[in-house]
């Protein structure tokens, strides 16, 4: 799997739960969750930057699950939970040199 291709997907997706309620949301979960599963799979051979990943992993799949309905979310809104979703997908994609 190519992790850039990956973090595009999941972009996409979340660009798209701006116009979808939490049942439908909630179709998607199997899909990013085995996505950011194979990206941390893939992190393991970043070395130091492996922690980074998991990190921003965490962040991404507590957005997610709040954002299909399986968890409070801290009492954040969705579009809260959206920003914070592509800000994590960013950081993923520009500060983490993936082929290396």
């Amino acid at each position: 799997m190519n992790a850039k291709f990956a973090l595009d997907q999941l972009e996409s997706i979340i660009i798209g739960f701006k116009n979808k309620e939490n049942d439908e949301r909630l179709k998607y979960f199997g899909t990013l969750n085995f996505i950011t599963d194979k990206l941390l799979k893939l992190s393991e051979n970043l070395s130091f930057k492996k922690n980074v990943v998991g990190e921003n992993i965490v962040k991404l799949l507590w957005s997610i699950e709040a954002l299909c309905g399986l968890d409070d979310g801290n009492g954040k809104s969705d579009s809260e939970h959206i920003s914070l979703a592509l800000g994590t997908i960013y950081t993923l994609k520009v500060h983490i040199d993936w082929d290396n």
